[in-house]
């Protein structure tokens, strides 16, 4: 009897294993090599499907068929659609990290090193406390993640990265432009301002021009007159060296007080070409907003100075020295007295140029001292107006 069911038990194995080889067997693959053209024969290794069904190897690369209903070689970055018509199946298999592992599977959903059981926040688009990996609603928009093409309510299509990209450069784009068009019109605007400016400062240079050559002129004939009257009273000067030397010095303090106050005025011409360079670093600060109220004072101070300085240079242009001779005897002194007037006088305008200089140069210094303006204004801004003063010698 034992010897029977020994027999038995036997049998049955060697019957399963002949049913699971000839399954396995079915499943051979007799499909050939690619490359040598020669027919492949797998291995009858057998896998059991969750479904309780099996599938075996197949060609070329003897790999596992796929079991019924497995979806597992989906692209796990990318949603896709099954079937087709009214009974179409929309898998959308979502990988934050993309490290290739689906985050229903991932334990640390956006990588950064905390297992998802212990990130506040792991991967949580619409900030409600639920993973998106379980959220079924990633933006909170009322709108399954199943059939919702825009999971981070961004209003461009998931699935249409191209496309928002471009949006973004072009919307990039437009808002570089607005910028570029913002500095062109401030840009005209401040050329303006200065150009006014300038054309202000032309035509002050032109009144005093126009006045100091007036006074010039009016100087020049009265010292002819008094030359005249002056060669007349030498007369009761018997000694002609004497004489001589008196008439020199009365010419030469007169051709030194025409070449003098020539000088003076280019150098006041010299100092308002700094100012007016203040004045444009100034406008553009100012435009933009900047504290420039400082400034601006000691700007007001240096054109009184300046006109102040001119004042001095046209009066001083007007002036004649008269020399009275009544005796030889008093030649010399006489010659003193207009040498010393005239030195006194010269040294009264130079005083007034250097403090026109000295304005000019508080107000530069004041406008270093105002937090950033370097930045605020292009360094090089420096205007200079040509205009001419004086007349060739």
């Amino acid at each position: 009897m034992k010897k029977n069911i020994k027999y038995g038990v036997s049998l049955s194995v060697m019957a399963l294993l002949l049913s699971l080889g000839s399954f396995v067997y079915a499943q051979e693959d007799n499909s050939e090599d690619s490359e040598t053209g020669t027919p492949v024969a797998c291995t009858m290794d057998a896998k059991v499907c969750p479904d309780g069904s099996s599938v075996g190897r197949v060609g070329p690369k003897c790999e596992f068929a796929k079991c019924p209903g497995d979806i597992t070689n989906i692209d796990v970055n990318a949603g896709i659609n099954l079937g087709s018509g009214r009974g179409e199946v929309r898998v959308k298999i979502s990988d934050n990290d993309k490290d290739g592992i689906k985050d229903s599977l991932d334990t640390d959903d956006d990588n950064d090193g905390i297992l998802d059981i212990n990130d506040k926040k792991p991967n949580d688009n619409d900030n409600d406390g639920l993973n998106d990996s379980v959220d079924t609603d990633d933006d909170n928009d009322g709108q399954s993640d199943d059939v919702d093409n825009d999971d981070d309510n961004n209003g461009t299509d998931d699935n249409n990265f191209k496309t928002d990209i471009k949006e973004k450069k072009i919307q990039l784009k437009t808002e570089v432009e607005g910028v570029k068009d913002e500095l062109k019109k401030f840009k005209e605007e401040n050329k303006v301002r200065i150009e006014a400016m300038i054309q202000t400062v032309k035509m002050n240079r032109e009144l005093f021009k126009t006045e100091f050559e007036s006074k010039k002129e009016e100087a020049k004939v009265k010292t002819e007159e008094m030359k005249a009257r002056f060669k007349e009273g030498l007369k009761v000067v018997k000694d002609e060296d004497k004489k001589i030397s008196a008439e020199k010095i009365v010419e030469i303090v007169a051709e030194l007080n025409v070449k003098l106050t020539e000088d003076l005025s280019s150098k006041v011409d010299k100092i308002e070409n700094v100012l007016t360079s203040v004045e444009s670093r100034i406008s553009k600060a100012e435009s933009k907003g900047t504290d420039v109220t400082s400034v601006k004072a000691e700007v007001e101070k240096a054109k009184v100075a300046i006109a102040a300085a001119r004042t001095g240079i046209s009066t001083q242009a007007g002036k004649i020295y008269t020399v009275n001779i009544t005796s030889e005897s008093t030649l010399k002194t006489e010659m003193k007295k207009i040498r010393d007037a005239f030195s006194a006088d010269i040294k009264t305008v130079r005083e007034l140029v250097k403090q026109a200089h000295n304005a000019v140069r508080v107000t530069a210094v004041t406008l270093a001292q105002i937090p950033k303006i370097d930045e605020d204004v292009e360094v090089d801004s420096q205007v200079e107006v040509n205009s001419n003063t004086s007349n060739n010698q």
